[in-house]
């Protein structure tokens, strides 16, 4: 897969985006691309409409429309493709993470969480991106 995957980056914490487009920044990610960041579910929505990204990074707990309503959105779209959706959320609990997995996630990261860990699983959409 010699082109970049495209990634929106759906998160309320301004600082963490900041974080967020730094770390993509560094050479070895340059295989991924930030297209856009959204600052609450509305934003999230609206950008995968228009941008159509391999990858939407979902925090669940964001103004205007939280996580559940971005997910059932997407689902609701007639999209060309979907992305492949991963979730960050500080919910530790096997119901709540079964749930979003129910809905479409891919993948499930529990904040706080390690940069290395949310590169692996875009790593693993990347791949499965590539089938």
């Amino acid at each position: 897969m010699a082109d970049k995957t495209t990634i929106v980056y759906a998160e309320d914490n301004r600082d963490i985006s900041v974080l967020m487009d730094d770390y993509f920044k560094i050479d070895k990610r340059q295989d991924f691309e930030i297209i856009g960041f959204a600052y609450d579910g509305c934003q999230a929505v609206d950008m995968i409409a228009d941008k159509c990204p391999d990858i939407v990074i979902l925090d669940m707990k964001m103004p205007r429309m939280n996580g559940w309503e971005v997910l059932e959105r997407v689902n609701a779209m007639k999209l060309a493709k979907r992305p492949l959706i991963i979730v960050l959320s500080a919910v530790d609990d096997d119901f709540f993470i079964n749930q979003v997995m129910e809905m479409g996630a891919m993948a499930y990261i529990k904040k706080p969480f390690d940069l290395r860990c949310l590169y692996d699983k875009l790593q693993a959409a990347r791949q499965l991106l590539a089938q």
